[in-house]
């Protein structure tokens, strides 16, 4: 069993939809997103899975505007020719972990992975952690 960990970066601006202090407003972060695996080497190059296939999962967030896919602010924003990145869910750490996990479980997880692990951090003290494991 052999364990791996990875840090990605990427940099956007977000909202959460309904919430009236200040995280309300559209504002921007430099995130940093943590992923730790856990499994069985069975590939025939040495690795659990490729670095670049998580760090994959969130470039697709740079330089985007990160928005539940309901926020009316998306399509005003995408008729002015801005990048908007539509989620199912707020756009809050909590559910940009959730949602790279699912997506790590969905799109790359290979058999020999047993646990998936995601921290987001929207800022140098503030995060959320998401798992999964078999």
């Amino acid at each position: 069993m052999v364990t791996i960990k990875t840090t990605a970066y990427f940099e956007a601006a977000h909202r959460q939809l309904g919430d009236e202090q200040k995280c309300g407003f559209l504002h921007g972060h430099n995130w940093r997103v943590d992923f730790k695996l856990e499994g069985v080497v069975t590939n025939p190059l040495g690795y659990l899975i490729n670095f670049s296939e998580l760090k994959s999962l969130v470039k697709q967030y740079d330089h985007q505007v990160l928005l539940f896919e309901h926020d009316p602010l998306a399509a005003s924003l995408e008729q002015l020719g801005q990048r908007v990145f539509r989620l199912p869910l707020n756009p809050t750490c909590e559910n940009l972990a959730t949602i790279i996990v699912k997506n790590i479980h969905d799109i790359i997880l290979v058999e020999n992975v047993c646990y998936i692990s995601v921290t987001v951090w929207e800022n140098h003290e503030s995060y959320a952690s998401d798992y999964w494991m078999r």
